[in-house]
């Protein structure tokens, strides 16, 4: 069952409090739930569809359903989106991803939430905004327990 949970980073300086920056963090339990919400206007039945994806350097690349998604199930301990309109992101953490899997996760969904900054100041307190909301999510999302764990590990 999903639980819907509203996320604010509440450790965060009070300038960031007061912009009122709430989204909702939805875990799924499955890589499967998190994709069928992901795909809600193209059923994940039809692997041989093709769509248009980002790379990690940001180069539009076409590609099937299908290989996008065994890319994700062969490559990523840990998976998610957001919703840019709804200031959500969903997301789906595996038995085998570590701190800095879950902490990149949520830092690079947090990056799209984020205004475009020229101003290399306001850039760096955007970085900033990032890498704390990142953090407190991936505490919300696993655990303050299972986070002091893997650090202990590396």
């Amino acid at each position: 069952m999903n639980v819907k949970r509203p996320f604010l980073g509440y450790l965060m300086n009070e300038a960031m409090i007061e912009m009122g920056s709430t989204t909702i963090l939805v875990p799924h339990e499955t890589l499967d739930s998190c994709l069928r919400v992901f795909f809600k206007d193209l059923p994940m039945d039809h692997p041989e569809e093709w769509i248009v994806c980002r790379d990690d350097l940001g180069k539009d690349e076409v590609s099937t359903v299908g290989r996008f998604i065994d890319d994700i199930k062969k490559h990523q301990p840990c998976w998610g989106f957001c919703r840019t309109d709804k200031n959500k992101i969903h997301y789906w953490i595996g038995p085998s991803a570590n701190i800095y899997d879950v902490i990149g996760l949520f830092a690079h969904e947090f990056g799209h939430l984020e205004p475009l900054q020229e101003d290399s100041e306001l850039r760096s307190e955007a970085y900033s905004r990032v890498s704390v909301r990142a953090l407190c999510a991936a505490k919300e999302a696993m655990g303050l327990n299972w986070i002091q764990k893997q650090m202990e590990e590396k």
